[in-house]
């Protein structure tokens, strides 16, 4: 009897009833496993989801590392997360397109191995290209976020694309396990989310922490080439790879001399230094301490692109910076040292300005609110700092920690009063915007003494002044009165970025009288209410506010005039090189070039071409340039203190026999150097610039007042003595003369500055040799 025909016969073993034979499969030859195999079809899901799963994970563990590893160079900011994600997401987009015309194509198995394989390969190339990109210069002519874009392109394109690549490729493989289409895609979907998920929180919370940025890079490639190995366990190029990713990595984490030096050669890894002497990947930054000098003991504190501190360690009171030197300044006026304090320092950096409000106001409150472990960590570490030293530590965000200080107040419970809030939390371009909002000011206010005050640094181009008035705005909604400074020498290079320091309060202090007091060796530029008023139209008086604080945007142009402008310091470094040869030719086309790179020079440049040309006796072209140079202050508003352009030209002008011309400008010059020195009666060269004006009209009595108070404030400058001295022989006071330079010679053989001098003990020999009691005038 025959048969019925049975219409699901039952399947053979280790087939299901999707399978297909291996070579009909995939075209390469290769093995494939396509189907469920033995296991259950419930199980058969467990590959494909796993390895999605392993995928997204990696894609987000790079991402986040991106963000790290770009820090380095372009420091941590809106337009470096924006750049990773969008650059991470265009990548994955790219890919998964590509990745699904590869699945209709080619066997999944085969092209699974091959693109794990490429994207272990894209990880290391992502660490070399990291550090060659960092060096190309061209790309420092870009706007700050096109600049930013390009390198974060350069470097994490590929390998997101690549990744990006395995989901298509793995839902083609999943769904020919013979599972409803929905389930099989959500469930991918879902895997892969998952992965993205535990690759957010596993890099974010511990890998970065524990092991650094470039070390999980590493790893990442490590797992991808497993992955490959997985899949197709026989493609010997697997091997090849295997053997050369272990030597790149030994290249480029190996401790050892040779490898430092070989991998730095590859760049897979920085160039290797001999002042680092210590390193951390911290939660929020990379940190580096490098050692600047041995005899003293000099080191600095580098947070990813920009060095925070410069700590002596033979000397914790050499403050090194301007606003550090001005946060001391205004400490010392209003609380004697001596006298116990509280103060919160927002940001620990070094501590080093902690360390110093330590040791000079013994048994004071001195709280430090650093939110990242590892800058604590690293000032311990290389810096000296004593786990024990008088300074409290909260590893909070300073913000955090003020609320909770306002939390505790409203509960009732005992909260400090602060004589001093010091804000050292804005590293360069990188602003917490929590921080500098009218809702943060309100409540350091609060937490603050009637007397006392509260200090900001921020970097800035008063040029464009956006975010400086933006902040001076906000703070001025909140604190009565509130004073802008920079240092003086800032004052003249007002294209180029520098350090601002607000000083906050609710009364009035005579914060000009106890800095010019307190820091008198730190030349200070007050800002006026005029130049004041122009920041706040400058940025149509902004006040940043919780919901509205764009920092970054206005910090822009800050950022993208920082990038070229540092080229100028070359142009400049190279101009006076070439000056001092008598090279001035070579030196002009410096400043030409320096013109050219960045016309917003212009006034800079031209004084600079001015000068050379008046050392070669072309005054004509001196003369015009000169004028240049005005005009193009005319033309940007007359922002700068052109004191100076006026002093030069003025004496050019003369030296031609132009007087008239001459006295107009020298005038300007005049009233200029006294405004300015009405500003801070502690400018030295200001005070002595006039007291050779005077000399120059044979005004000698004037011009002997102004060298004197020059003479009091540097009683070390030998050019200041010999002006004196001049001025009183012209008046017929030879003795006196005498006298001031035997004090310059006795003073200066102390200090070891011969080259100084010589030129007091030849006009001293002089003035003794003449019989006639009524010298001359510019002896």
């Amino acid at each position: 009897m025959s048969q019925r025909q049975d219409p699901h016969p039952p399947t053979p073993i280790g087939k299901s009833p999707a399978a297909k034979t291996d070579r009909a499969d995939d075209p390469a030859g290769g093995r494939t496993f396509r189907s469920s195999g033995p296991m259950p079809r419930r199980l058969s899901l467990l590959g494909p989801s796993a390895t999605v799963f392993v995928s997204s994970m990696c894609i987000m563990i790079l991402e986040l590392v991106a963000g790290r590893l770009i820090a380095r160079y372009l420091g941590s900011s809106l337009y470096t997360w924006t750049a990773v994600i969008g650059v991470v997401l265009l990548g994955i987009t790219i890919g998964n397109y590509l990745g699904g015309r590869l699945a209709d194509k080619y066997a999944a198995h085969r092209t699974l191995a091959l693109i794990f394989l490429a994207a272990s390969a894209s990880c290391v190339t992502t660490v070399v290209l990291n550090n060659l990109v960092a060096r190309w210069e061209f790309l420092t002519y870009l706007s700050w976020p096109v600049r930013t874009f390009a390198h974060v392109t350069l470097v994490f394109l590929l390998p997101s694309l690549l990744l990006g690549m395995i989901s298509p490729v793995v839902a083609k493989m999943a769904l020919e396990c013979g599972l409803a289409t929905g389930r099989t895609v959500g469930s991918i979907y879902a895997w892969g989310a998952a992965g993205s998920i535990l690759g957010t929180f596993v890099a974010g919370y511990y890998l970065i922490a524990q092991f650094g940025t470039v070390q999980i890079v590493w790893g990442v490639a490590g797992a991808l080439l497993l992955m490959a190995l997985l899949y197709q366990a026989r493609l010997w190029i697997n091997y090849l790879w295997v053997a050369a990713l272990g030597g790149a990595a030994v290249l480029g984490l190996g401790p050892w001399a040779w490898a430092r030096q070989a991998g730095a050669a590859l760049a897979l890894r920085g160039a290797p230094t001999s002042d680092v002497v210590y390193e951390d990947d911290g939660e929020y930054c990379h940190i580096r301490v490098r050692r600047q000098s041995r005899q003293p003991d000099i080191r600095t504190f580098v947070q990813d692109t920009l060095i925070h501190s410069w700590v002596n360690m033979n000397d914790p009171n050499d403050l090194r910076y301007f606003y550090s030197q001005v946060y001391a300044a205004v400490t010392r006026g209003l609380r004697p040292p001596g006298t116990p304090i509280a103060t919160l320092t927002i940001g620990g950096g070094g501590y080093v300005f902690p360390r110093y409000l330590a040791a000079h106001w013994p048994g004071s409150r001195v709280e430090v609110a650093e939110i990242d472990p590892a800058v604590t960590r690293a000032a311990i570490a290389a810096f000296g700092l004593s786990p024990d030293a008088p300074i409290r530590t909260i590893q909070l965000d300073g913000r955090n920690y003020v609320d909770e200080l306002q939390r505790r107040r409203h509960g009732g419970e005992p909260t400090p009063v602060y004589d001093f809030i010091y804000e050292d939390a804005i590293n360069g371009f990188t602003v917490p915007y929590q921080l500098t909002t009218q809702e943060f000011d309100k409540m350091v206010a609060a937490l603050l003494a009637e007397d006392g005050a509260y200090l900001v640094n921020v970097v800035e181009i008063y040029e464009h002044g956006y975010f400086l008035g933006a902040l001076l705005n906000t703070l001025e909604r909140t604190f009565a009165h509130v004073e802008v400074l920079a240092a003086a020498d800032d004052r003249h290079q007002l294209y180029s970025w520098t350090t601002f320091v607000l000083v906050a309060s609710k009364r009035l202090l005579p914060l000009k009288e106890i800095v010019h007091r307190y820091g008198r060796d730190t030349p200070i530029w007050w800002l006026d209410e005029g130049q004041k008023e122009r920041l706040r139209r400058q940025v149509r008086r902004l006040v940043l506010t919780d919901n509205y604080a764009p920092v970054e945007n206005l910090l822009a142009p800050v950022v993208r005039d920082s990038a070229i402008l540092k080229h100028l310091d070359g142009f400049e470094q190279a101009a006076a090189a070439l000056t001092a040869q008598c090279r001035y030719a070579q030196a002009r086309e410096e400043y030409q070039n320096m013109l050219d790179t960045y016309p917003a020079t212009a006034v800079y440049a031209c004084n600079g071409l001015a000068a050379l040309y008046g050392r070669e006796g072309l005054y004509e072209k001196a003369v015009t340039a000169f004028r240049q140079a005005l005009t193009a202050n005319d033309q940007r508003g007359g922002i700068y203190d052109t004191t100076y352009i006026h002093l030069n030209l003025g004496r050019t002008l003369r030296q031609m026999g132009r007087r008239e011309e001459a006295e107009q400008h020298l005038q300007k010059a005049q009233q200029g150097l006294e405004h300015l020195i009405q500003g801070n009666p502690f400018a030295v060269g200001d005070i002595y610039l006039l007291g050779e004006l005077k000399a120059d009209e044979r005004q000698w009595s004037a011009a002997t007042d102004y060298f004197r108070g020059a003479l009091e404030l540097k009683p070390d400058n030998g050019s200041i003595r010999l002006g004196l001295a001049g001025a009183l022989a012209a008046q017929g006071r030879r003795a006196e003369a005498a006298q001031v330079l035997r004090e310059g010679v006795q003073l200066l053989s102390g200090k070891a500055k011969n080259e100084q001098i010589a030129p007091l003990r030849n006009l001293l020999a002089e003035l003794e040799a003449q019989q006639n009691p009524t010298p001359s005038p510019r002896l």
